[in-house]
């Protein structure tokens, strides 16, 4: 049985392939389920945030791009960047969503800790942190 951070794992390393082929379309994701998603008790999930981020990708992007303390999106990590990704759709674009905000950004902590570099943990926990506050000011 797959559990939601595996399926967030899942999230980030598709995102990060769409990425690095410029490919972010429904059949890159059909073939990335076909090839590694082999439990499917997450499926639902994993179709919901990527419809979700497709639906609102320049929003995401504006919104990471926003916070990221000069760092331009196409300068990012793209393993940091796809956490990101995966992180702020949940957070602000899943709509009916059961995930607590606090669960996304320590998934997307760790989720950067383990396939990125050396501050990806920190870079990462610093933009969703900034974006969780700024949520809560508005």
């Amino acid at each position: 049985m797959m559990r939601r951070s595996e399926a967030r794992e899942h999230l980030m390393k598709m995102f990060f392939q769409m990425e690095a082929q410029k490919d972010f379309s429904e059949e890159a994701e059909v073939t990335y389920k076909e090839r590694f998603l082999e439990e499917k008790d997450q499926e639902k999930y994993f179709d919901d945030v990527f419809e979700s981020y497709m639906a609102n990708r320049e929003a995401v992007d504006e919104l990471i791009g926003k916070f990221s303390s000069g760092w331009k999106i196409s300068r990012m990590d793209k393993t940091d960047l796809a956490a990101l990704r995966v992180a702020v759709t949940e957070i602000k674009f899943l709509s009916g969503s059961d995930v607590p905000e606090k669960a996304a950004i320590n998934e997307a902590i760790e989720i950067a800790k383990k396939y990125g570099g050396e501050g990806s943990g920190k870079f990462v926990n610093g933009i969703l942190g900034s974006i969780s506050r700024a949520e809560k000011e508005d």
